[in-house]
């Protein structure tokens, strides 16, 4: 089945039966990097509008397309005409592109019928909680420190200062983009980034 939307909520635009062919084979493929068109139910703009605002008023326009990264993909079941797959992919990846283009190159179609995020950059599902856990106060809170994918340096007493009032510092970590500083008892002091190979603040925690 192909949808406008590339996913089961669609209207549907085409229906054809499925090919005697190696569907496997076909998904396995696109594992790597191609362009992918962005589709029109999204929040991408074009020309200052959003897609979506184009698509409800029935107005063509041209879809961008992103290079992509499909890091690893696999097939986990295939029963009758539903096919389960799990993926690592590329931020800015649309899943139900994805499908979508596996279906036309299958040459029958295929439409998302249900999504499960399981990690996104250090969150993963089974690190997550129910908005049932949060209401009954059964939850953990994330250091700062630990949600970002960024280097963590512990400073001496004479760095700790300076980082506390934002001086800028000599880039001696070869940090390329930003750096998590933190002092001696692991007290968040502070995010620095890399502009023109110098550290400068980008943001001053001053935690007690």
């Amino acid at each position: 089945i192909k949808t406008d939307t590339y996913d089961i909520e669609g209207k549907v635009l085409d229906e054809k039966p499925i090919p005697s062919i190696n569907i496997e084979e076909i998904i396995l493929s696109f594992k790597g990097t191609y362009l992918q068109e962005v589709p029109i139910y999204s929040s991408v703009k074009v020309n200052g509008k959003k897609l979506y605002e184009y698509a409800r008023n029935n107005i063509e326009v041209e879809l961008p397309k992103r290079e992509v990264n499909i890091e690893n993909i696999e097939v986990l079941d295939i029963s009758n005409e539903i096919v389960k797959i799990k993926c690592k992919v590329s931020k800015g990846t649309y899943i139900r592109s994805l499908i979508n283009d596996i279906g036309n190159k299958i040459g029958c179609g295929a439409t998302m019928t249900n999504l499960i995020r399981t990690k996104v950059d250090n969150f993963s599902i089974e690190n997550s909680y129910t908005l049932e856990d949060i209401e009954n106060n059964y939850y953990k809170l994330i250091n700062i420190e630990d949600s970002l994918n960024y280097p963590k340096i512990n400073v001496d007493k004479d760095l700790e200062f300076k980082i506390s009032n934002g001086v800028k510092i000599d880039n001696t970590y070869n940090i390329k983009d930003k750096v998590i500083f933190l002092n001696s008892n692991n007290k968040l002091l502070g995010i620095y980034e890399n502009i023109n190979n110098k550290l400068k603040p980008f943001r001053i925690f001053n935690i007690k």
